[in-house]
């Protein structure tokens, strides 16, 4: 095994730098002590140089590489326990900084003088065999009593995660000591191992390291491409099409779970990864249900090892229709490919691919997108028709004509946009420069007025009455009589066009003729029905313009069952609409992610739900992300998932980035203690929940019996989400709609 520096340089000697850098107040001073240590550091010149393994003892390791984290509590028990003492006192432990508790707790240790002869590649071997969570508190007491007072306390922070909050220089500043020059890799999103593999300040030359760096391989996970985001005013469009070299491409944005599949060694080997980098492969290859076993026969023969970038997403088999990620199901979950376990004979599993980046050994990274998407649709798969792989459509477009139709059609789908890419553009590991005309274009949607107008009529596409071509809405007018004012396009035949058209039942029920409760400003022609008044729906309207006085972007965006004719907006107000406009809405509103099932109960729901501003009052966790991780056997998991909704939250099964809490129970427990392991978020102890619904009480959240984890490096805490609850009791007509 070649030697490195990380072995020649003790574990001690990174320690007095550490106590050194935590002593200094001066910012300078700290900068001086590290280009000290970096120096030394190099000094060593072995054939492998890299200073990673230092850098990964001193930064939190969601920034830099896995390791097991311990929390301060746990530790203290492990060894309180190991030397048989019942308690100790921390005093006022809010007060008290994380350096001076790890203090009181070493000084309980005999005091050694003597060091480890540790390097600093050893102590990284010690706690990566730590993360294998064998034997942890047998581990950890051994090294604790062999080590040195300062070792002891720097390798309690280092299993912390508390050095950078103790020395103050995060990873940032680390590496811009090292080399400013390497902060453009780390900006395209390569991994700061591979930056610092091939660095040496004695011989640096940046297009030799850039040249050595590693974009892509087949079976590990990197860095996928990420787009350049841009807004959809005319001015942006033309900026594109100035720096565009090739043709535009779009591709509709998909919200289904964004993957990298790696297929090798002739397909006896698939990989599934997640955009940041995350293992997904256990997802999708279950005992059940196993995914490349339904994939493996559709590539062609010569295609041996492949990477391909797309979507996992849910597809129903009789209409073809994609289930939005966030959808919900019939059994009020999500459609989330992660998760759905192939019990519906009406669904399956699909994977839609965009983009293809490695084939039979040779990186496609380098050709443009046009010859990348010629293999794709031509050199790798069989017949795929009607099976789980489906090849993205890309439409080309020419013009902000081209353009707005596909923001509308964004917007009315109620999608997070779409993408543009240049034809001749490269995929580029990281953030994508906007040189490279790789654009993820999104629309404002805090740029939306909202009406409650009532649907009154259709008009058929042409005199066969076999294709309803716009929605009819219509404003209370004058005298209190409704006012057909606009007309909604209908994009396409869904379950949520389908609702509307069954409960105006103006299939079976219509006039021919203009009714005496309607009036008319659009001139209705003979190609409109209008619906009795009795079966007129009220739906929330979304409506806002690309440009001033350019073009109107309007769609549907829920049923208001909850709504009566008073309610309905003033007709005065919609045409007042492109003044207000233009001096600036005074009633912006951000669209909320997932439609909120009260507006629109399922007909399957035979009791009649409480209004809805009842319910409000309870939403003490709106727009937080929680995730039910794991629960007691005796409780229903159903029942815990509906309580936290109710209390206005979005529940899922798996914590993503985007979760802000998780629900657990049992330190013990596999998954459980993952999650301590990764300490990105706080965890509260299941049983607060459901403490509260057999009590039928909302109560506080008990800090010491209900917490498993008090914070996490979302920077979110159980304190904070404490704050937002207030205590009352649940009255029954309140708990009864919850678990209906």
């Amino acid at each position: 095994m070649e030697e490195s520096n990380a072995n020649c340089i003790k574990f001690s000697d990174l320690c007095i730098l550490l106590e050194q850098i935590s002593t200094e107040e001066d910012r300078g001073g700290k900068e001086v002590l590290f280009k000290q240590f970096i120096n030394f550091w190099f000094q060593k010149g072995k054939r492998i140089f890299t200073i990673f393994p230092a850098l990964r003892l001193m930064t939190q390791p969601i920034n830099i590489g896995e390791r097991l984290i311990i929390e301060f509590n746990y530790l203290k028990n492990i060894l309180l326990n190991d030397l048989k003492i019942d308690e100790l006192d921390f005093g006022m432990t809010k007060e008290m900084s994380i350096s001076k508790m790890v203090e009181i707790l070493i000084n309980i240790y005999p005091k050694s003088f003597e060091e480890l002869d540790f390097s600093v590649e050893y102590m990284n071997m010690y706690i990566d065999q730590l993360s294998q969570c064998i034997y942890v508190e047998k581990n950890i007491i051994e090294l604790l009593r062999k080590m040195s007072y300062l070792e002891r306390k720097w390798f309690l922070l280092i299993i912390l995660n508390e050095v950078e909050n103790v020395t103050k220089m995060d990873l940032d500043d680390l590496f811009y000591c090292i080399n400013p020059n390497l902060e453009q890799f780390k900006k395209y999103g390569f991994q700061f191992e591979d930056i610092l593999a091939n660095y040496s300040p004695n011989y640096f030359i940046k297009e030799d390291i850039k040249h050595t760096l590693p974009s892509l391989g087949i079976g590990k996970p990197f860095t996928t491409m990420k787009p350049y985001d841009f807004g959809y005013e005319k001015y942006e469009f033309d900026e594109i099409k100035k720096c565009c070299k090739g043709k535009l491409f779009v591709e509709l944005f998909c919200h289904g779970e964004h993957v990298l599949l790696h297929r090798f060694n002739n397909g006896a080997n698939y990989k599934f990864f997640s955009s940041n980098k995350n293992d997904y492969t256990m997802f999708y290859t279950l005992p059940k249900f196993d995914f490349p076993k339904e994939i493996n026969s559709l590539f062609k023969i010569d295609v041996k090892d492949v990477i391909l970038e797309g979507y996992m997403v849910i597809k129903c088999n009789k209409t073809g229709r994609i289930m939005k990620k966030y959808d919900m199901s019939s059994d009020d979950t999500y459609y989330d490919s992660r998760l759905f376990k192939e019990k519906d004979d009406c669904k399956k599993i699909c994977f839609i691919v965009s983009d293809i980046l490695y084939l039979n050994s040779n990186f496609l990274t380098n050709i443009s997108f046009e010859e990348r998407l010629e293999i794709l649709n031509e050199k790798i798969f069989n017949n795929i028709e009607n099976t789980r792989i489906i090849i993205s459509k890309y439409r080309q477009i020419q013009n902000y004509k081209d353009f707005t139709e596909c923001v509308e059609n964004a917007i009315s789908d109620m999608e997070e946009g779409f993408f543009i890419k240049d034809s001749s553009s490269f995929y580029i590991h990281g953030n994508s420069p906007r040189s490279n005309c790789v654009f993820h274009v999104k629309p404002d949607y805090n740029k939306f007025c909202t009406f409650n107008l009532g649907i009154v009529g259709i008009e058929y596409s042409d005199n066969t009455f076999s294709h309803v071509k716009n929605f009819l809405l219509a404003a209370n007018g004058f005298q209190n009589t409704l006012t057909i004012c606009l007309k909604i396009p209908v994009k396409m035949e869904s379950i949520f066009f389908n609702k509307i058209i069954d409960v105006l039942d103006i299939n079976n029920k219509y006039h021919l003729k203009l009714p005496c409760y309607l009036e008319d400003n659009l001139n209705c022609n003979s190609l409109c029905r209008f619906a009795f008044e009795e079966n007129i729906t009220i739906v929330e309207v979304k409506w806002t313009k690309i440009c001033s006085n350019y073009k109107d972007l309007i769609y549907i965006y829920c049923i208001k069952k909850d709504l009566l004719k008073k309610d309905i907006s003033l007709l005065i107000d919609v045409q007042e609409f492109d003044n207000r406009f233009n001096r600036g809405l005074n009633n912006v509103e951000v669209i909320p992610p997932i439609l909120n099932i009260f507006y629109c109960p399922s007909d399957e729901v035979k009791k009649p739900r409480i209004k809805l501003d009842v319910l409000e009052n309870w939403k003490f966790f709106e727009k937080l992300t929680i995730c039910i991780l794991n629960y007691p056997k005796h409780f229903d998991l159903k029942r815990i998932q509906q309580f936290i909704y109710f209390l206005g939250a979005s529940v899922v099964s798996n914590p993503t980035k985007d979760t802000s809490y998780i629900i657990a129970t049992d330190k013990l427990n596999i998954k459980t203690a993952a999650a301590i392991h990764t300490k990105y978020m706080p965890i509260l102890d299941v049983e607060w929940v459901i403490r509260c619904i057999n009590e039928k009480r909302i109560q506080k959240i008990d800090l010491e019996k209900d917490t498993i984890l008090m914070c996490g490096h979302n920077q979110l805490s159980l304190e904070k989400l404490n704050d937002l609850i207030q205590e009352k009791d649940i009255p029954d007509e309140v708990f009864n709609n919850i678990f209906m």
